[in-house]
């Protein structure tokens, strides 16, 4: 950031009872044998069980990580829905959540990885996605879903990179 970067917050009232949408989360990886990819999925599974505490069944997460293996849960099943790569994040933001949001049910997409300079690394160097690949396949299910609520949260070094530059 810096002086050039301009940042928005906006604070809303959450409705009383709200309607599970849809949550994509991933858990991706710089490089095999990363030290830090122990903590990268206890992260993420900590999500998906959070996301499970406030409504969400299976059928609302969609689930990639390196590791297809991952028991988010607990409860002895495999809870990874795919390979987190470009292919399958682009799958799920502009086919799978399409008929899972609307205008009360938002979208959540959480990434946690490494990231770069507009960069976020999904399994390797050779799979990632860009601030605009991220951008026009939102732009796409907003164009089937209008009125949809997205969030968007990247943990991930540089992650800020991807707010567009007003300066």
């Amino acid at each position: 950031g810096g002086p050039e970067w301009l940042y928005r917050l906006s604070v809303r009232k959450l409705n009383a009872d709200p309607k599970p949408g849809a949550l994509i989360l991933v858990a991706g990886r710089l490089r095999s044998g990363d030290f830090l990819q122990a903590n990268i999925h206890t992260t993420a599974n900590d999500i998906y069980r959070l996301f499970r505490s406030r409504g969400y069944d299976g059928d609302r997460i969609y689930y990639l990580a390196t590791d297809l293996n991952l028991d988010a849960d607990g409860d002895g099943e495999k809870d990874v829905d795919a390979l987190s790569n470009t292919d399958n994040l682009k799958s799920a933001i502009t086919t799978w959540a399409v008929d899972k949001i609307g205008p009360q049910q938002a979208l959540t997409l959480y990434i946690i990885d490494h990231g770069g300079s507009d960069r976020i690394f999904l399994n390797g160097r050779s799979q990632t996605v860009e601030a605009g690949e991220l951008n026009d396949w939102l732009n796409e299910l907003e164009a089937l879903v209008p009125g949809a609520p997205v969030n968007v949260i990247l943990e991930a070094c540089q992650s800020g990179s991807f707010i567009e530059s007003r300066g």
